[in-house]
């Protein structure tokens, strides 16, 4: 799906998700992902994107997006199988 542009450490047990306040997609996201990442190893690191410009502009038409290890694994929804 692509590569991270902006801040990614690219760990690859590390699953960024950029989100929104008041975004229902991403807390039903991140609900679903703090059941599963322990069990796949993975940490989850969340990064809401309201008053930054530059997340604003990278990520706002497709919140939450999930990147792992640098590489783009979700927007919109979180399919276990993919992770």
């Amino acid at each position: 799906m692509g590569t991270l542009e902006p801040e990614d450490s690219a760990r690859p047990d590390e699953l960024v998700v950029y989100g929104a306040e008041d975004c229902c997609l991403c807390d039903e996201a991140m609900a679903l992902l703090r059941e599963l990442a322990p069990s796949l190893g993975l940490t989850l690191r969340y990064v809401e994107i309201d008053g930054e410009p530059e997340l604003e502009r990278l990520f706002r038409q497709q919140i939450p997006v999930g990147f792992l290890g640098g590489r783009k694994v979700f927007k919109f929804h979180v399919d276990p199988g993919r992770l």
